[in-house]
């Protein structure tokens, strides 16, 4: 396989690309993209100064980071995307069938006409007492409560002498 003389005076490590002393002078082009650039030597000027203004400060990154979230219930004080991401995932998955790029009328329509009552009357449901807040989460519990009252102690220890019979 013939490669590049370029490419063979180099070694990679890392992602980072060495010049090969022992392959000569390197060529021209080497020393505009020996060294990578920082990201933000990339971006403009006053795009790194909003950041550093905005979003850097030390009371925004005890908000980004999730250190600083214990002990909360997923419902409160959201202030990250993930419900919106996971509600995204229904809306596309449930209500538009998984297609992607409808139409905004067509997304519009089904806010109106699926979503939104949909919800209403889930929430009418839950004010009557014909819904709990999460049956989902109860009959998952529910399940789990089933398959530990199935296995006792002593089928577990049967089943492990039998195990070792064979």
């Amino acid at each position: 396989m013939h490669r590049h003389p370029w490419k063979s005076a180099c070694r990679c490590d890392g992602g980072h690309f060495f010049f090969r002393p022992s392959a000569g002078p390197p060529p021209p082009t080497w020393f505009g993209i020996h060294v990578p650039l920082p990201p933000w030597e990339l971006s403009p000027q006053s795009f790194v100064k909003y950041l550093e203004i905005t979003w850097l400060p030390e009371r925004y990154k005890k908000m980004w980071s999730n250190v600083y979230r214990q002990g909360r219930n997923i419902h409160e004080d959201i202030d990250t995307n993930m419900l919106l991401e996971a509600w995204h995932h229904v809306l596309k998955g449930k209500y538009l069938h998984g297609k992607r790029n409808h139409r905004l009328d067509h997304l519009l329509h089904c806010l109106v006409n699926e979503v939104i009552p949909h919800y209403k009357l889930k929430q009418s449901r839950r004010e009557l007492g014909l819904q709990g807040a999460n049956l989902e989460v109860s009959a998952r519990k529910e399940v789990a409560k089933l398959a530990a009252e199935q296995y006792t102690q002593t089928s577990i220890t049967i089943f492990n002498y039998c195990s070792i019979l064979h």
